[in-house]
């Protein structure tokens, strides 16, 4: 079973950054799929195919007494054949909580953990998407009250498997 762990936005945060695409000028190229918003999600860590109730046990622990950090969605950018809106900790990456979120879920690998909200998906081969500027403007401040284990199957189709509660961090303080 494909498994990955993710933080899913709330409904203000995904409001704001459908109404900031709306305006937003993103030629995608032929074959684009657009993803749905109620699939959008920040991924912590991709774990392929392995067995949910373990890989739910290992977070149950990995993530216990995590803190929540304050995020925000602004700005896009692009991977090969993937057209992303950025995601932004309140106090930058200097701050960490969602850095060590990923790694506390088993995020590893040879690039830093950059995270994002994967927008649309086309075949790499058919170039990339042109996104002016920052792309969209800063949503909303958002905290997450849980990571959830999810289960991927084709066609962009995701079912919670497990949720694993948050540790509020510092009161937030910031306007928005």
């Amino acid at each position: 079973m494909r498994l990955f762990t993710a933080l899913w936005p709330p409904p203000g945060a995904v409001a704001a950054l459908t109404r900031a695409l709306g305006g937003a000028p993103s030629p995608l190229p032929d074959g684009a799929r657009r993803a749905d918003p109620s699939t959008w999600h920040v991924t912590l860590c991709f774990h392929g195919d392995d067995d949910p109730d373990a890989r739910a046990a290992t977070l149950d622990i990995a993530l216990a007494g995590a803190v929540a950090p304050r995020l925000r969605i602004a700005g896009t950018g692009t991977f090969p054949g993937v057209l992303w809106a950025g995601v932004e900790e309140r106090d930058g990456p200097a701050a960490g909580a969602l850095a060590d979120l990923a790694a506390r879920a088993g995020a590893t690998g040879p690039r830093p953990y950059l995270p994002h909200v994967t927008l649309a998906r086309w075949d790499r081969r058919r170039g990339d998407a042109t996104v002016g500027g920052d792309g969209i403007a800063a949503g909303p401040w958002w905290t997450p009250g849980e990571a959830v284990l999810v289960r991927s199957e084709p066609g962009a189709r995701y079912t919670v498997l497990h949720r694993v509660p948050l540790r509020p961090g510092t009161p937030d303080r910031t306007p928005g």
